[in-house]
């Protein structure tokens, strides 16, 4: 499988890769750090909230059984009596320190802890008026005749009064952290909340409670959101039943402060794992860079680089066709077989990298081979010789099957045994071409050669180097030609450098020849120049002696 061109990027700039990688790895761990500590302040701000509105729920509750009381004694007037059973009621409260009356103009009559007013107290307009209810902040009183002057909350139904111990309230506020307390009424149109109490810091600061259909909800909810031009959360929840909304107003410069020393060991922690992060990236990077980790990425076709040597007939000097060598693309490198084979077998890739060459070698043939010439057009592959059995090879060159060319397997003595010999056979059966490779380095002899019945012996150029100097080992050459010539083979010799050992084969009965004379190992757009130089020399050639 091809791997994904980020990786290969990674590959090409590992410092880059892992510095990215340490980058992010920073970040993350700083944004996990502050989501986790937002949702511990978030969680411990839901746990004020509830124990909040559990102290308003229960405020809300007695302020209302204080009324019902009230009015289910019938009391009217601020008589002695009343008074007195107003006082037993306050033992039983604990948020309310005095209960009393109004009279028919609005005017404070009397109080439980003051007795009755002569005249009558006016009172100023309320702070918070909804229906028959009223509300006074900071209304000043004295719980008993001697204590000292306090200021209060005072709520009104009607003619009864309550007043509930401020002091208290903004503690257990305070206490749990609690910035705002609004009361969306349901007596009301639902979103038109009014503040009662805020700490004084907020003053217009304030913002409306979300959600206010919750208002008459039997379950109590809790939600945030972020007020991104005061730079702030403003966390909210409701008092269930009530009509009461809780909030809570945490600003961001509050909090690195708060929690500065926290912060800088999350800033020490995510440098350090970015460090890890980056060096791991790196080492990972500079294994995977290394050529045996990276070689089954370079037997892809993508990578594999096909070069093309002209085979020549000696005779005519003309190309009737070429062997198929590869290269391998590494980056901006270029790898040669002595490179990487050991590594390709040692990883079993021999067959994924045959089957590689193959496909590319033909399918660049078949799109560019001009028409002009010879055909078939002879195409020598080179195969690992444990992948030469029919079973596998057959289909690989069944698909490549193309009536342009013919297919030649070229296999070398160092590769022959008894399995080797039966797939020869299967595959010449089906047409195509067997060529014995670097022929008379081996200890191949005319019984194992006649076995094989190759199409083609190819002298090694060995052989070729050593003929000017008229060498034992170049004397060797006609004794090869006898093989061939025994076997019915036909004959290439390899490693021709020059026109006097061309010539010295062709007058031995070599029939074909490949080298540096003709051509070296070239790309497929040189080759295919070389082939249209070639063809453009014959037709030149034709023309002047048909003058002549």
């Amino acid at each position: 499988m091809s791997q994904p061109a980020w990786f290969r990027y990674a590959q090409q700039y590992p410092y880059l890769c892992s510095g990215i990688v340490a980058l992010l790895g920073f970040a993350l761990t700083v944004l996990i750090s502050m989501v986790l500590l937002l949702n511990g302040l978030f969680a411990e701000a839901k746990h004020d909230h509830q124990l909040a509105s559990e102290g308003l729920a229960r405020s809300n509750q007695e302020i209302a059984q204080s009324l019902q009381f009230m009015q289910s004694h019938g009391m009217h007037d601020c008589s002695k009596l009343n008074l007195q059973l107003m006082r037993q009621h306050l033992l039983t409260r604990l948020h309310i320190r005095a209960l009393g009356f109004l009279n028919e103009r609005g005017q404070l009559a009397c109080l439980s802890s003051e007795g009755i007013f002569t005249p009558p107290r006016s009172l100023p307009a309320a702070d918070f008026q909804l229906g028959a209810y009223q509300s006074w902040h900071n209304f000043k009183v004295y719980t008993h005749p001697h204590a000292p002057l306090l200021l209060m909350n005072m709520v009104s139904n009607g003619h009864f009064v309550a007043l509930l111990d401020r002091q208290l309230s903004e503690q257990i506020l305070q206490l749990h952290h609690v910035d705002a307390i609004w009361l969306d009424h349901p007596s009301q149109t639902a979103g038109q909340a009014q503040i009662i109490w805020s700490a004084p810091r907020l003053q217009d600061q304030l913002l409306p409670p979300l959600l206010p259909e919750l208002r008459q909800s039997e379950q109590g909810s809790f939600w945030w959101r972020v007020d991104w031009p005061m730079q702030r959360f403003v966390l909210g929840s409701n008092v269930p039943q009530t009509g009461y909304f809780v909030q809570s107003y945490l600003e961001w410069r509050s909090l690195l402060l708060k929690h500065r020393t926290l912060l800088a060991l999350v800033l020490v922690l995510a440098a350090g794992l970015a460090l890890l992060l980056a060096s791991f990236v790196k080492i990972k990077l500079d294994k995977a860079n290394l050529l045996p980790n990276r070689i089954a990425q370079l037997c892809h076709a993508e990578n594999v680089i096909c070069m093309y040597q002209p085979i020549v007939d000696l005779r005519t000097q003309k190309i009737i066709g070429c062997e198929v060598l590869m290269r391998l693309q590494d980056g901006e490198n270029v790898l040669f077989p002595d490179q990487v084979i050991p590594l390709i077998r040692e990883a079993n890739l021999a067959w994924q990298l045959d089957a590689a060459v193959a496909r590319k070698a033909v399918y660049e043939l078949q799109q560019h081979l001009p028409t002009h010439a010879v055909q078939p057009f002879k195409v020598a592959l080179n195969f690992f010789p444990e992948n030469i059995r029919y079973p596998r090879l057959a289909p690989l060159l069944n698909e490549l099957h193309d009536e342009r060319f013919l297919l030649n397997v070229e296999v070398t003595e160092y590769g022959m045994s008894d399995e080797l010999f039966a797939d020869v056979e299967a595959l010449r059966r089906d047409g195509y071409v067997i060529s014995v490779d670097d022929f008379g380095t081996g200890y191949s002899n005319l019984g194992t050669v006649k076995r094989l019945s190759p199409d083609y012996l190819k002298i090694d150029r060995s052989f070729v180097w050593d003929m000017e100097d008229a060498s034992l080992r170049s004397s060797l050459i006609p004794e090869i030609i006898a093989i061939a010539d025994a076997v019915g083979a036909q004959l290439i010799a390899e490693g021709i450098e020059n026109a006097s050992q061309a010539e010295r084969l062709k007058q031995l009965g070599v029939q074909f020849g490949q080298g540096y004379y003709f051509g070296r190992p070239q790309p497929l757009a040189e080759f295919i120049q070389l082939l249209q130089k070639s063809s453009l020399h014959e037709s030149s050639a034709r023309l002047s002696m048909a003058y002549e």
